[in-house]
């Protein structure tokens, strides 16, 4: 299943062919820890994941761009004057990260 969702190229896998649609019924899914907490991944058209809820509720946002690369990450942080931090990533001319 996990492949069929685009799950091995999202999460860092081997990535053994081109990026495929995964349909909107598929792009919801858990994981489950050895220790029986579950997560929540929400993946985009492209297997991307793009939001996770972890075993505490605490929810992190990726935004992608056009070129499926994630560009703001939004996550719970008690710390954070709101709540939440927000990190926003640049790129270079051949997509590599070059500003965090």
């Amino acid at each position: 299943m996990d492949s069929s969702l685009g799950l091995i190229d999202g999460l860092g896998g081997a990535a053994t062919s081109p990026l495929v649609f995964v349909k909107p019924e598929d792009r919801v899914t858990t994981v489950t820890d050895r220790n029986g907490q579950t997560t929540e991944l929400i993946v985009n058209q492209f297997g991307s994941v793009i939001q996770t809820t972890n075993p505490l509720g605490r929810v992190t946002k990726i935004e992608r761009d056009d070129q499926n690369l994630a560009v703001r990450v939004e996550q719970s942080n008690d710390a954070a004057p709101c709540g939440v931090r927000v990190d926003t990533i640049t790129y270079d001319s051949v997509g590599t990260m070059s500003r965090r």
